[in-house]
């Protein structure tokens, strides 16, 4: 089985800059869409939001494969205890990790920026497991879910925002950190990667249209119910438009 990997920091992320190649590897014979949250993108809130958002992430990948029934579950992965989602052709594990905001200094509980520049010592879920000891240990964890899915031999495709600043200028800090452990995967673990545009798209003409378009409309569609409905602003700002670059 041909596996795609998304890593995403926040749960809109990958439908928003890559959704219509995501409904497309969801629907290609033989592959599995493995996806990665690495952030809860709780925005600082306490009241249900990002469970809100991860829900929403379901039901948008279950939406593409038809409904099937969803098994939550929880696997253990390079020591670690992690939540996982499943059903037909597609897995994800949401890894609840704070919001690192705008600034990349998050809302008060730190961020994977932090993480990774050795300003924290730890970073802890928002879920009450246990603390990632070290930006290598977040790495490995990354590397693990890999490890579990890939098939002997294949070379699978890792999707995430791209890390160059220069190429992906303006981008939230969350994506950045996301796509440096992507990055650091890819340089170890023998993967291709493809690395999306983020913020700065919305500066682009916009170049979707017919199918692709109408694909990604549907799971951004199916995941804004969840939250209050789809966010209409920043559908007009990123929904039509699709750049990036393979690495």
């Amino acid at each position: 089985m041909a596996h795609s990997f998304y890593f995403a920091a926040h749960a809109d992320d990958a439908l928003l800059f890559r959704g219509n190649q995501l409904f497309a590897d969801q629907h290609t014979r033989g592959a599995r869409v493995v996806h990665v949250t690495t952030t809860a993108g709780d925005a600082g809130r306490t009241d249900g939001w990002w469970q809100a958002r991860e829900q929403g992430l379901v039901d948008a990948l279950n939406a593409t494969a038809g409904d099937p029934p969803v098994i939550t579950e929880t696997v253990t992965l390079d020591g670690r205890v992690l939540t996982r989602y499943r059903a037909a052709n597609w897995v994800l594990y949401p890894l609840r990790l704070p919001d690192g905001a705008l600034d990349g200094q998050g809302f008060g509980l730190g961020s994977l920026t932090m993480l990774r520049d050795g300003q924290l010592g730890a970073l802890a879920p928002l879920d009450g497991s246990p603390p990632y000891q070290s930006w290598t240990a977040f790495v490995a964890t990354l590397r693990a879910i890999v490890a579990r899915h890939r098939d002997s031999g294949e070379t699978p495709w890792l999707n995430v925002a791209d890390p160059d600043p220069a190429r992906n200028p303006g981008d939230h800090p969350d994506h950045y950190a996301t796509a440096a452990a992507a990055d650091a995967i890819a340089d170890a673990d023998r993967t291709s990667a493809w690395y999306w545009t983020g913020y700065d798209t919305k500066n682009r003409p916009a170049n979707l249209g017919g199918l692709a378009l109408e694909a990604k409309r549907f799971l951004f569609a199916a995941y804004g119910w969840r939250t209050g409905g789809p966010d209409e602003t920043e559908w007009g700002w990123w929904g039509p438009r699709d750049y990036g670059r393979a690495r």
